[in-house]
């Protein structure tokens, strides 16, 4: 991104966090619509720190790489749901509590853990894209390392490895990785 266009993409995203706006933020893997909906809470130089939402409920947090989306829209439908959300008396958790280093994954995944999170970690462009969720076990150079859980719950026994360079997607706080949690065991 030319430093013009990522400047003025820079006062996009400060608008956004200023005025707590509800947002679309619009992703296409492989042909795939994989848009994002809630409101980006911070930015760094290459990261994008989303609150995400569902259903007019908050429903933890996404992290992108700013070269991993086409843009982030704020149209008439979403500002009526940020409305909606501010009625609720949702609006006031958006962000609280979470304070994660977006200088680099290595960082970034050491926030997590520091916070006692689980992640979910997506690699989708790759041939056979990657769905890896669990604790996280270290934060390396390259590469991070997490004991993998399956959909039943069972932990595997060695880490899985995952090259920062192929994540397109990091969620954590969610409700489907926080609920597991309470019931992983090792096999």
């Amino acid at each position: 991104m030319a430093k013009s266009k990522l400047k003025m993409f820079d006062e996009i995203l400060s608008k956004h966090i200023l005025k707590k706006d509800f947002v679309k933020v619009i992703r296409t893997v492989k042909g795939e619509d994989k848009s994002i909906y809630g409101f980006i809470v911070a930015y760094s130089r290459d990261f994008i720190l989303i609150h995400s939402s569902d259903e007019f409920l908050l429903n933890g947090y996404n992290i992108l790489r700013k070269d991993q989306f086409d843009s982030v829209r704020c149209n008439v439908h979403d500002r009526s749901q940020r409305r909606i959300m501010k009625a609720e008396g949702i609006l006031e958790q958006v962000g609280a509590g979470v304070d994660i280093n977006l200088q680099s994954w290595k960082n970034i995944f050491q926030s997590i853990k520091k916070l006692g999170f689980n992640v979910i970690i997506e690699c989708e462009d790759l041939e056979e894209p990657l769905f890896e969720i669990g604790p996280i076990k270290k934060s390396l150079k390259t590469q991070v390392h997490i004991q993998y859980h399956d959909p039943s719950g069972i932990l595997e026994q060695a880490d899985t490895a995952v090259n920062y360079d192929s994540i397109t997607l990091v969620t954590f706080g969610d409700r489907y990785s926080v609920t597991f949690k309470k019931y992983l065991k090792l096999p």
